[in-house]
């Protein structure tokens, strides 16, 4: 292998502006581009992402030698004819908590747009209904029309189909979620899945029988969970969306995350599960003394609340409303103990020590990667990945579901080397890779389900930005971060 074989690339494209462009001009570019495919329908106004992202291909080199003519198909080397590819944006909640607005939220539509323009150059004729899926499993409570409705994404897609170009929008959950009265209410849906099972090979397989049946995940049952995760047995409920790729697009929305400490390609692949009962988030404990990884000191308080809160979900998942809100209620009044007698206010995996987080987002990257259209574990990769990120407005803060917004003006692209890529992405952040347990992690995976591609590559951006042009994470320096704050139980992890 040549030293230039060794070198992955990732273009990251710069602009002073932070607006996205409007639906109605259904995120047309403001330029006939040569290969532009839909002739004259342009819009009157400069659409910065769309050039962006289309700079971004050009950077990387792709399809080199006819950049500027009508036959360049930047992806063609990624997607062949008749090919499958589905297009995963970051489509997170259809409200900001923080009441700071969607934007830092999920990805942007605008973003997706030249992305589906060159899909459908590289799949030319062959593209047939099927072909291109846009889809995401989002939190359990979000309301899926109302999201792609309000940020016009339903509209993009209609707007292909009117082209009779088959685009189909896709909610990958089999469950939603609504709050009524102080208890959850579930809703089952028929997206189709297969349940993949990593047996002996998943991250959890680390843990012995007690730290296993100490796994929680939100609003679920932990028996439900605990019949997914035990000794030999770790399965996770997988997209066929996914599965039934020849590509994936990974379309991640950057941002800072109060459970895993950053949020990139690597997390965003979380969306694949059709089944969020299946995807541990912490393990209940302290772990001061070892038990789990929920919080750090041992405390009295903290167990209460841990306990109330299983009483919630599992009455709520069980359907008994008023045991729910009874236990939803103590569980209220022993955080407001806790607060009054002056501890930190940590639960749940909100910290820098969850190590659950990790687990779980690796197990679902070596799905991705080496997993057959019927969910069985492959020892060849599978599937090819392009990620496209969409940090025109990032979000900082306590995400990923109120986030304040942090005006960063980037578009990110490169191809089958998510670690590389997150682990740029979190330096220009200002996160420090080493205190990233999702990105520490990922450097300590063996194994034959390793998804270093370039065992040994280093990764260079390509940037229009001179400080950070030809660099790899370690030559960034910390004046030339974007400086996102975290909350303060990530602090450590920044330089700030």
């Amino acid at each position: 292998m040549n030293q230039e074989q060794k070198i992955e690339y990732i273009a990251i494209e710069e602009t002073d502006s932070f607006e996205y462009p409007s639906m109605e001009t259904m995120f047309r570019p403001g330029i006939r581009y040569p290969e532009y495919p839909f002739g004259n329908e342009l819009s009157e106004k400069t659409n910065q992402v769309y050039d962006m992202v289309r700079n971004c291909f050009v950077r990387l080199g792709y399809d080199k030698q006819n950049i500027g003519t009508r036959n360049w198909n930047p992806l063609g080397h990624l997607i062949k004819p008749g090919q499958n590819v589905f297009i995963k944006p970051n489509l997170v909640y259809d409200k900001n908590l923080s009441g700071k607005g969607i934007a830092c939220v999920n990805t942007n539509p605008s973003v997706l747009a030249p992305v589906i323009d060159y899909v459908i150059l590289a799949l030319g004729s062959t593209a047939r209904e099927g072909h291109i899926i846009v889809g995401d499993a989002p939190m359990q409570e979000c309301d899926f029309d109302k999201m792609v409705a309000e940020n016009g994404l339903r509209s993009l897609i209609d707007y292909y189909n009117k082209k009779h170009v088959p685009v189909k929008l896709v909610d990958c959950r089999c469950m939603t979620a609504k709050i009524h009265e102080g208890a959850w209410t579930f809703i089952e849906q028929n997206a189709p899945y297969h349940i993949v099972s990593l047996g002996e090979d998943s991250e959890f397989e680390k843990l012995n029988d007690k730290q296993l049946a100490r796994l929680r995940k939100g609003a679920n049952d932990t028996r439900d969970l605990f019949s997914h995760h035990h000794r030999g047995i770790h399965e996770y409920a997988v997209s066929d969306y996914l599965l039934n790729c020849d590509v994936l697009i990974n379309m991640p929305k950057p941002k800072l995350h109060k459970k895993a400490g950053v949020t990139i390609s690597l997390k965003n692949l979380v969306g694949i599960s059709a089944k969020k009962e299946y995807l541990p988030h912490h393990m209940e404990g302290d772990a001061e003394t070892g038990r789990g990884d929920a919080y750090f000191e041992k405390n009295i308080f903290k167990s209460l609340v841990a306990d109330t809160r299983d009483k919630v979900y599992t009455a709520s998942w069980n359907n008994r409303k008023f045991a729910a809100f009874f236990w939803r209620t103590v569980r209220s009044f022993f955080m407001k103990l806790e607060h009054l007698v002056g501890f930190d206010g940590i639960y749940d995996g909100m910290w820098i020590g969850n190590e659950t987080i990790p687990k779980m987002v690796l197990d679902l990257n070596k799905i991705e990667l080496y997993a057959d259209k019927e969910g069985r574990m492959c020892n060849e990769p599978q599937r090819k990945q392009l990620i496209v990120a969409d940090m025109i407005v990032a979000g900082q803060g306590n995400g990923p579901l109120s986030p304040t917004p942090k005006n960063a003006g980037l578009i990110a692209v490169a191809e089958n080397c998510p670690i590389n890529f997150d682990e740029c992405i979190a330096t220009l952040m200002g996160a420090d890779v080493h205190k990233i347990p999702t990105l520490r992690a990922a450097r300590e995976i063996t194994g034959k389900y390793n998804f270093v591609q370039n065992e040994g590559a280093s990764a260079l951006m390509l940037s229009s930005r001179r400080e950070w042009n030809m660099k790899g994470y370690r030559d960034i320096s910390k004046s030339d971060t974007l400086g996102f704050v975290p909350i303060d139980s990530w602090k450590e992890a920044f330089n700030i």
